[in-house]
């Protein structure tokens, strides 16, 4: 098994970073700030349109002006036009898995939860993943980005370099993805057996996330309230989209005890 977990290799600033990728090939785009105890933070681009970059490259001025004295994160744009693909691993169970079915990279990024995973590009279209082999596993390809040291995570902690970045990545092979994705089905719209209300209400709280140890307890509370409050489902309706969305959304998921009682609670102020 070859080692993810290598020695941390020292960044410069964002805007010395952002002037190295791209004298590697490597587009960049802007993101937003992170702010505290916001999972979703820091990785959204800062730019109206972030597309164009899948086809251009940024200029000097560009990246003068995104990152010179800014607080802005730095997205590495994936696909053909920065010629990588990167594999995310979300928890220490993906990294294992990465470790005995994918081939050895030292080109690597330590995330706030988990390590990015650089290769070459194989010069045919791959796809955006999520959910490999049913874990916390994503790939970016075409038409994605990652979030790219040494940005800020939501936690405090900084996306760092890891591994020897002055070695080529092996070759991204498409059948990795092809053999191992399972994507989580997400409705396009209101399957008959479901009413509006209760489908706008799902659809609501799929950007709701529950992490341990960032306030997921909050969070779970939030899904609550909105079931109960917002879109005013009953109390059985309102535990099966908590049960759906817990098996999704929250990590770990949470006993369903405590699914109960985080809806008696959102009962209990609605009344």
């Amino acid at each position: 098994m070859w080692d993810v977990r290598k020695r941390v290799v020292p960044t410069g600033s964002i805007e010395e970073e952002a002037k190295r990728y791209t004298e590697i090939g490597v587009n960049v785009i802007p993101l937003q700030p992170p702010r505290e105890n916001d999972p979703r933070s820091g990785k959204r681009p800062a730019l109206k349109s972030w597309k164009e970059f899948q086809e251009r490259k940024a200029t000097e001025d560009e990246l003068q002006r995104w990152f010179f004295l800014t607080r802005f994160n730095i997205g590495i744009v994936t696909g053909s036009i920065s010629r990588i693909v990167v594999v995310d691993c979300d928890d220490d169970e993906a990294v294992d898995w990465c470790q005995l079915k994918l081939a050895e990279t030292t080109m690597i990024t330590r995330t706030g939860k988990g390590y990015h995973l650089f290769y070459r590009h194989p010069g045919e279209t791959v796809r955006n993943g999520a959910k490999l082999d049913g874990r916390n596993l994503d790939v970016r390809g075409d038409g994605g980005y990652v979030v790219a040291p040494p940005s800020m995570h939501h936690t405090g902690r900084k996306y760092e370099k890891v591994g020897n970045w002055n070695v080529r990545p092996p070759v991204f092979n498409p059948s990795w993805l092809a053999i191992t994705e399972r994507r989580v089905p997400r409705m396009q719209e209101a399957p008959q057996d479901v009413d509006r209300m209760r489908y706008r209400a799902r659809k609501y709280i799929e950007r709701i996330f529950s992490i341990s140890g960032e306030g997921g307890d909050r969070q779970l509370f939030r899904a609550a309230c909105a079931l109960i409050q917002r879109f005013g489902l009953t109390e059985a309706d309102a535990l099966q989209e908590l049960i759906l969305w817990n098996q999704t959304n929250a990590k770990p998921a949470w006993p369903i005890g405590r699914l109960r009682y985080k809806i008696s609670q959102a009962l209990m102020l609605k009344s």
